[in-house]
């Protein structure tokens, strides 16, 4: 009996419905495929020039600072330059 179950699990295919990511249209696909795209779209899908790829990391440019000038003194803030008219942002 355990080997009649055994051949009709090894038959079996587990389906996920699935929606097409450019139509809509719904379809099964198996579980785990990647597939995205319907049977209809893909072919048109391949035609299109690929996305353009980001580094993982976008880093803003940064200007490096001299390390010998030394820490900043809180009685240099008040020698500083900046303006004090009253305002809001």
């Amino acid at each position: 009996m355990k080997n009649n179950i055994d051949r009709d699990e090894a038959k079996a295919v587990r389906l996920e419905l699935k929606y097409c990511e450019r139509c809509g249209v719904l379809w099964f696909r198996e579980r785990g495929g990647g597939q995205v795209y319907c049977d209809r779209c893909l072919p048109e899908v391949r035609e299109l020039p690929a996305p353009w790829k980001f580094p993982h990391i976008l880093r803003l440019p940064a200007e490096s600072f001299p390390e010998d000038e030394g820490e900043l003194d809180v009685r240099d803030i008040d020698a500083m330059a900046c303006c004090t008219a009253g305002g809001a942002a």
